[in-house]
């Protein structure tokens, strides 16, 4: 027999195998096609993986026919698709027979020639299909994609999220939260392979480039960082993270703390991990507003958008997390630093302020001379405000807050805020709640106030011409009232 009439004969039963798929696809069940037995037979599931096999084989190889053979994959994925969506026994079935394994690998395939998107996003969607409302399903493929590749890109979600193709994108955030929904086990099982909090942090990455909350992918991004956020995962990633490099993470966890509004599950959520990441962040804020302070001309405007935006997400969760904290959660903040980090940035803000309004108004490094440009940094001192909110729920009712408050200084800078500022607006009512909560009940901080020659402070010439004044009662808890005329 010639090597001529071997392709010959090679070619035929190709075509013929291409013919096969595509009539499984437009014969195959489908939701809409009643007439059409929905169990798809074993015998039927041992033909599709026998199919897939050798097109995986032959499109691999790198001949003529790779094209023609991802065609018929994606013909194949259709009908995975259509059949899996009809119930747990054609998911069961497609399984049984290594059919998801091989959808799986046609993933990866179609993930790189050039022209694959309609294969790839049909795959995408097979595999989501595939493990809806499946459990067993869903931890299979999870622990089988994170055994086998080594980075997160080389898994069949790390393919899909990577996509130029919108549709393989969204079928592979899809399959994300169809993997990890509900269920605390996966989501440990994706955090504790490094492959998946890589997975997971491109994710993170993901929802903080999406700005637009309109976006078709922003809710998908955000139920599947909501999920490792209810499981106590969060912490697990931010710890591994820069601490300035990984703000969609901080949005995800304020944005879950505002939607679960719950004391009792913010206790659960903000274990030592987590708030040992935030004072990180809170940190590594402090870091580059105290370079900028040193050297303005010399700081990266990068560095300063990264740190108001890695503040303000940490400070939004914060004050949402500490709101009306369980006591456990109370010592937390001080035995991982966030109360110190909160003093310690609250005082160079306080004192850099006149400076950075400066830069604002064209200084060096960060716009033009003729006060045209805004800078990034006379914003982030909005965040005094955010500040001293966790500084006076940390210290309500916590001796230990109250007594740290008081060595680092804080007493202070908090009863200095306690003046009107007409560019931190209500920012004098905050200041006196913290004050009450950094006071009460502690004998020793209502006598460092006592004995403070500043707090006159507050008797500035705007809070006199407004009428108002601060004292400290008989209580010694300070007290807003009208100036005898």
């Amino acid at each position: 027999m010639t090597p001529e009439h071997d392709f010959a004969m090679e070619s035929a039963r190709l075509d013929e195998r291409l013919q096969e798929c595509a009539a499984l696809r437009a014969a195959g069940p489908h939701p809409r096609r009643p007439e059409v037995p929905a169990d798809v037979s074993a015998a039927d599931w041992a033909r599709a993986h026998e199919l897939f096999q050798t097109l995986l084989a032959t499109a691999a190889d790198g001949t003529g026919a790779a094209a023609a053979c991802i065609g018929a994959l994606a013909d194949l994925c259709v009908y995975v698709r259509n059949a899996v969506a009809l119930g747990r026994s054609n998911q069961d079935g497609a399984s049984a027979a290594g059919v998801v394994g091989d959808v799986a690998a046609t993933v990866r395939l179609a993930g790189g020639p050039a022209g694959a998107a309609p294969c790839l996003a049909a795959a995408g969607q097979a595999l989501s299909n595939a493990v809806t409302q499946n459990q067993p399903l869903q931890l299979a493929l999870l622990e089988s994609e994170l055994g086998c590749c080594a980075a997160a890109e080389d898994t069949a979600y790390g393919c899909l999220l990577s996509a130029e193709s919108g549709a393989a994108r969204t079928a592979g955030l899809v399959l994300l939260v169809n993997s990890v929904r509900a269920h605390g086990v996966l989501c440990r099982t994706l955090c504790a392979a490094g492959a998946g909090r890589a997975l997971a942090r491109r994710v993170g990455e993901l929802f903080g480039e999406s700005v637009d909350d309109a976006a078709e992918d922003k809710e998908p991004l955000f139920a599947v960082l909501s999920e490792l956020a209810s499981h106590g995962q969060l912490g697990v990633l931010l710890a591994e993270a820069a601490p300035l490099g990984a703000p969609g993470l901080l949005d995800a966890l304020a944005v879950h703390c505002r939607e679960h509004d719950d004391p009792a599950r913010h206790a659960r959520l903000a274990d030592a991990e987590l708030v040992r990441a935030l004072a990180r962040a809170l940190a590594a804020t402090r870091a580059v507003l105290e370079r900028l302070r040193a050297d303005e001309s010399t700081t990266d405007p990068d560095d300063i958008l990264a740190a108001r935006r890695c503040a303000r997400s940490a400070l939004a969760a914060l004050v949402l997390l500490t709101a009306d904290m369980e006591p456990a959660l109370s010592a937390r903040l001080c035995d991982c630093g966030v109360v110190r980090e909160a003093v310690q940035l609250l005082g160079l803000l306080s004192a850099y302020l006149p400076r950075a309004e400066k830069i604002g108004a064209g200084g060096a490094g960060t716009g033009g001379g003729d006060g045209s440009s805004e800078s990034p940094v006379p914003r982030m001192f909005m965040f005094k405000r955010e500040l001293i909110q966790i500084i006076g729920h940390a210290a309500h009712r916590n001796p230990a807050a109250q007594d740290l408050v008081r060595e680092l200084g804080g007493l202070a800078l908090v009863l200095d805020h306690t003046r009107i500022d007409d560019n931190h607006p209500y920012i004098r009512e905050y200041a006196v709640v913290a004050l009450r909560g950094l006071l009460d009940g502690n004998a020793a901080s209502q006598a460092c106030v006592e004995s403070m020659e500043a707090r006159g402070v507050s008797q500035d010439p705007q809070l006199t011409q407004a009428g108002l004044r601060v004292r400290l009662g008989p209580d010694g808890r300070p007290v807003v009232s009208r100036r005898a005329e």
